[in-house]
């Protein structure tokens, strides 16, 4: 009987190799993690973007909807009515007398003044950081108005006067210097700083974001728009959108009463359309004029149809009415 001796088995290390290929392999993960973190910043980076054109191109919709709801454009021309908030006209049911009219749409009203009296980017910047605090605040106000412009109740009252020209005239005035209004206000590059586009993509550091000199940052983006207009094409062109296209065809109380509520928000509130307004005094005065004008044409037009008291009344009220503007103005006036 032989006995066998058990030789002891060996272990040998791991090859040198196999090492280098679990180094290799760990590598890899890391490089392979270092990547799925930069693809998914560039996607948020994309998702971001994606998102601050959404709302640019939402608060521009709203803008242009309702300088065409305060002319009736939707109204006036039907084939832009689907494209534009409310259709672009006050089309909801009116309402009977002064009082139901203003208890039906205060508090529509009051969900656009009180947050863009109290909301102001200083404020939001506590929530929301400086990046995104103007973009916020222009969304905001773009929300309101559109929520107000959609349940806004008309008040039922007769037609006060018909502008003294053809209505295929005026829309076409209407239509055109809104378009033209379009291109002026997108190709300034400022238009989007107001907006807080830069600033929500780059962050308020970036050279892209500051404010350039002669440009507040406390401008309404309306004065803007009107300010976007003069610049390419002078006083003409700025009395021809601000002074005349966007007044509506057929003039009713309810137009008055909402133009003049808004002019004396403006002029309480806005700290840009005040200078604005002291630098183009001359020509602020000559809209004024021809306004004055495009009233006398209209009352001396539909005069036979219109009783004396009635008249009177309108010119009355249009005296009033520039009166107590002309009187804010003042009282407000940059020093």
């Amino acid at each position: 009987m032989s006995t066998e001796i058990e030789k002891p088995v060996q272990v040998s290390a791991a090859p040198a190799g196999d090492a280098e290929v679990q180094a290799d392999a760990s590598d890899v993960y890391k490089v392979n993690r270092a990547e799925d973190k930069d693809h998914f910043g560039k996607m948020l980076t994309l998702l971001s973007a994606l998102m601050i054109g959404g709302v640019l191109v939402y608060n521009l919709w709203v803008l242009f909807s309702i300088v065409a709801w305060v002319s009736h454009l939707g109204y006036r021309v039907p084939q832009l009515s689907r494209f534009l908030c409310a259709r672009g006209f006050p089309g909801n049911q009116s309402v009977e007398g002064l009082a139901n009219f203003f208890k039906v749409n205060i508090p529509a009203a009051l969900g656009f003044v009180l947050p863009h009296s109290f909301l102001r980017p200083p404020t939001l910047r506590k929530w929301v950081g400086n990046r995104f605090a103007r973009i916020v605040y222009c969304t905001i106000a773009s929300l309101s108005l559109h929520c107000f412009i959609h349940v806004f109740r008309p008040l039922e009252t007769q037609v006060l006067f018909i502008l003294p020209f053809s209505s295929v005239i005026q829309q076409i005035l209407s239509v055109v210097m809104l378009g033209f209004a379009l291109t002026c206000f997108l190709s300034d590059y400022r238009t989007y700083l107001i907006l807080g586009v830069p600033q929500a993509v780059w962050g308020t550091e970036s050279q892209y974001s500051k404010f350039p000199p002669g440009l507040s940052a406390r401008m309404d983006i309306i004065t803007w728009m009107g300010i976007t207009v003069w610049n390419i094409a002078g006083g003409v062109g700025f009395i021809l959108f601000s002074g005349i296209s966007i007044l509506p065809y057929e003039v009713t109380i309810t137009d008055v009463l909402v133009r003049v509520i808004a002019a004396l928000y403006l002029r309480a509130r806005s700290q840009g359309f005040r200078m604005w307004v002291d630098q183009i005094e001359s020509i602020h005065h000559t809209i004024w004029f021809l306004r004055a004008l495009i009233l006398f044409g209209a009352l001396k037009t539909g005069a036979s149809s219109m009783s004396g008291p009635t008249v009177a009344t309108t010119v009355f009220g249009a005296t009033c009415v520039a009166i107590l503007l002309n009187r804010f103005e003042k009282i407000n006036k940059p020093k």
